[in-house]
């Protein structure tokens, strides 16, 4: 079989655009270690929002104690208190045993503190110890919080098992989504070389026309 010029023109041409279409394929095809490192960092904030909770309805009851000490012999359900906010601000008039969550959102109403005044616990911190482990380590772990948590761990196992649940969906999603962007990058390349490939024997079909045309006269 004789490979006319057009041909082996075509072939080297496609050869070139096939390793052009694969290195944009491999830059911009969706990273599964891109969402994983999405995974532990949404995972380090939703820890030191947990976990800062926690501490701050244990430093609530502590203060509720205090203070319901000097109510001992009076209805202490009546008593409104001061309470010293994580911001060194008070808050005042909050009756005993006012739900600390009641308390936040009192806070930041009244303009007294701001969100980022109860993250008693830094999430930066959390995603050093996170990132110290591979991203599967680290996967492995919140998943095992999720499924069988210690009784400290169990503050935080639900919001956890939330996330877990969110990234696996996206996960899925994501090997869906690259099956089909690998597709569309297959016919990106497989048509237009084709229609080049077509185009050119029909050009050469065309000439070969006049060329026969010329020879009969």
């Amino acid at each position: 079989m004789i490979i006319g010029g057009w041909t082996r023109l075509w072939i080297v041409a496609v050869s070139i655009y096939a390793l052009i279409t694969m290195f944009i394929a491999y830059e911009t095809s969706p990273s599964s270690n891109a969402l994983k490192n999405q995974w532990i960092n949404e995972a380090s904030v939703v820890l030191s929002k947990a976990i800062s909770a926690e501490e701050w309805r244990v430093n609530i009851q502590k203060q509720y104690e205090k203070k319901a000490n000097i109510f001992d012999e009076l209805d202490s359900t009546a008593k409104k208190v001061k309470i010293l906010l994580p911001n060194n601000k008070t808050i005042n008039g909050v009756p005993l045993h006012t739900p600390s969550d009641v308390i936040i959102q009192k806070s930041l109403k009244s303009g007294l503190a701001k969100e980022k005044d109860f993250l008693l616990v830094n999430s930066d911190k959390i995603k050093r110890t996170l990132l110290n482990k591979t991203n599967e380590s680290a996967i492995a772990w919140l998943e095992k919080v999720s499924l069988n948590p210690t009784d400290n761990q169990k503050i935080f196992a639900p919001v956890i098992a939330k996330l877990n649940t969110k990234y696996y969906k996206k996960i899925k999603d994501q090997e869906a989504n690259k099956n089909r962007y690998l597709l569309k990058l297959l016919l990106w390349w497989l048509i237009p070389s084709l229609l080049i490939y077509i185009l050119g024997k029909s050009i050469n079909w065309i000439i070969s026309g006049f060329k026969l045309s010329s020879t009969n006269k």
